[in-house]
């Protein structure tokens, strides 16, 4: 079933954004740091928090059959740089008419790695602004654009301590590890794309695969398989007969997710 998508120009305030749609608050943006303040030459983490009415959802870096990625863009004082956007592992969503697509429900984190300079001001009284913009497509039964502008300032300090560490916790266990997974993994080719084998991955219980986005050779929807005796084989289906990226998630015995970028 076709969605209908709703053109709606939403203008939201920062630090705080709130999404309203006919009367419902449907996304809350905030921009936050994890950490009190900037120590010179020091990376630390910006996080863009989506938070979600209850049966809606925003969008992975690839969507899926439907839907658009949230952007995080982010201007900097002079002198900062800030690594891409580092997304969590979604979650798969099958929609009517076997629409699926890769996604966040509940809330999200996207996070940004920024790098001050060391050549800053000797730990001024003047504190820094850091400035976000955002987009995204909420969906339930329809889908509605948004947008928010958000500023978060943040002191110079000699040292600083961590910020707002659950919530940074929380989605860094979900940011899937550019390390070779703690298992065997092997790619070999079939007559419509690759498959991806998993071998002695202990306590996992199921297995997914989200490709990236490929315009060359895109991947089709690889279906999740449950996990016997720590093995399984994940059909990705591709066009071309060059093999595709993407995040291997596993679900464990606790409930946990973990995923690899393979």
């Amino acid at each position: 079933m076709k969605r209908l998508l709703l053109l709606v120009s939403l203008i939201l305030a920062s630090p705080l954004a709130a999404q309203v749609y006919e009367g419902r608050q449907l996304v809350e943006a905030s921009l936050v740091a994890d950490t009190t303040a900037i120590v010179p030459g020091r990376p630390f983490r910006l996080g863009l928090h989506l938070r979600m009415a209850p049966g809606w959802h925003t969008y992975w870096q690839n969507p899926g059959d439907a839907g658009l990625a949230t952007t995080f863009d982010l201007a900097l004082p002079d002198g900062f740089a800030a690594g891409p956007v580092e997304w969590p592992v979604p979650r798969r969503i099958v929609e009517p008419g076997d629409v699926e697509v890769y996604a966040y429900k509940g809330d999200v984190l996207l996070v940004r790695t920024v790098t001050p300079p060391m050549a800053m001001r000797a730990f001024s009284d003047t504190p820094l602004d850091f400035r976000a913009k955002s987009s995204w497509l909420v969906c339930e039964e329809i889908c509605i654009p948004g947008k928010a502008s958000l500023d978060l300032t943040l002191p110079v300090a000699a040292d600083a301590t961590p910020a707002n560490a659950e919530l940074f916790a929380r989605f860094g266990a979900l940011l899937p590890s550019g390390s070779p997974p703690p298992f065997a993994i092997a790619w070999s080719a079939t007559p419509t794309g690759w498959n991806l084998g998993i071998r002695v991955a202990q306590n996992a219980k199921r297995a997914e695969f989200f490709p990236y986005v490929n315009d060359a050779h895109p991947a089709g929807h690889t279906a999740p398989r449950n996990i016997a005796d720590g093995n399984a084989d994940l059909a990705v289906p591709v066009g071309g007969s060059t093999n595709t990226s993407g995040v291997l998630a596993l679900e464990f015995a606790d409930g946990t997710r973990r995923g690899w970028i393979v």
